[in-house]
């Protein structure tokens, strides 16, 4: 057997989310009773290749699991199908509303795999590759740098370090290629893990920051701009970036549309964090099959039909969308202010 150094990185409710709960109704969050330690997939051991997957999940009444998926991965099906059937073992005590159990619906967990003797940090040769990928990219050779990323992704030998610098990388690479989307799925992946040095740390979560007010992902920003603030150093940025925020929340308060465009390229669902409770789609291309919310105190399903207006409870806290469909869907999601003024609705009823 391959010893498995486990670590696992929970995602927390923002604290407006909390705050707004604790407004609400008196919530405890669920507490973990037994986790099941994932068995290490043995192609990849025999490589030394570590991995990671997130996996969001329902923490139901009875503290079992339920609803387990992956939200994302370092790209391996192995790692991805051995952190699923850990988690669906997990047993909890079940978050609790006024003293009642409820569902949690807000669970998340990135799963990293490591192995034990393996290098921390970046070796040698990835370092000089990287700095390799950096040059071509600064001299506009984008083609072979290009190549470097695909030589890189292709080594046997891998570990969670080399997976956050890759991923650095590959933001510079997309942001050379002018595609913000792919930059952003970069750096998120980049971060996700705690696993950069400081000061690139810094600068990480600044270039996330600006492309989530750029491409209109409003909570994503905001919970960017809460990691920003606790991170040493970032007086300056925390300065630059506040009036932005604050234009942001009164947008999100405010009745403008807030409008963002969704792709489906994987075999995994497109996913959002929401900022309203009242939402619609709009300008769908391909088939799209259904809608999963998974709020903190909640999860609910829709069908997905055209002119239709979804609206979740305030009172079950902070939500996430997840649009399943097939490959290659698009459309447009639109968030919509508590009152829809008349002239939005013409907007909504456009094919």
């Amino acid at each position: 057997m391959h010893k498995l150094l486990l670590t696992l990185v929970f995602f927390t409710l923002s604290a407006v989310a909390q705050d707004t709960a604790r407004l609400l109704s008196e919530v405890v969050e669920a507490m973990p009773l037994e986790r099941e330690t994932p068995v290490y997939p043995e192609k990849e051991a025999r490589m030394r290749r570590e991995g990671w997957a997130v996996v969001s999940f329902v923490i139901e009444p009875d503290g079992t699991v339920s609803n387990a998926i992956v939200e994302d991965s370092s790209g391996y099906a192995s790692f991805e199908r051995s952190a699923l059937n850990a988690v669906q073992k997990w047993t909890y005590r079940p978050a609790t509303e006024n003293g009642q159990p409820v569902q949690q619906c807000e669970a998340k967990v990135r799963m990293n795999f490591r192995l034990q003797g393996n290098e921390q940090g970046v070796t040698r040769k990835f370092k000089r590759r990287v700095n390799e990928g950096f040059k071509l990219i600064n001299a506009g050779k984008l083609e072979e740098a290009r190549q470097v990323l695909d030589e890189i992704e292709d080594t046997p030998q891998w570990n969670l370090y080399e997976d956050a610098w890759f991923n650095v990388l590959k933001a510079e690479y997309y942001a050379a290629k002018g595609k913000p989307k792919q930059q952003l799925t970069a750096l998120t992946r980049a971060l996700s893990g705690d696993l950069l040095p400081d000061t690139l740390q810094l600068t990480s979560v600044q270039q996330k920051l600006s492309l989530e007010l750029q491409l209109g992902k409003a909570s994503d920003a905001l919970q960017s701009f809460t990691l920003l603030q606790s991170l040493a150093g970032s007086e300056a940025a925390v300065e630059k970036f506040t009036p932005y925020m604050q234009k942001l929340k009164a947008m999100i308060a405010g009745d403008e549309l807030l409008a963002i465009e969704g792709n489906i390229h994987s075999d995994k669902p497109w996913h959002h964090l929401l900022s309203r409770t009242k939402f619609s789609l709009a300008n769908i291309q391909g088939q799209l099959d259904k809608l999963d919310v998974r709020c903190q105190l909640r999860r609910t399903t829709f069908s997905i039909e055209s002119d239709t207006v979804w609206h979740v409870p305030s009172r079950w806290g902070q939500c996430h969308l997840y649009v399943y469909g097939e490959q290659d869907a698009s459309f447009t999601l639109v968030e919509l202010p508590d009152e829809i003024p008349a002239e939005m609705q013409e907007y909504l009823s456009d094919d």
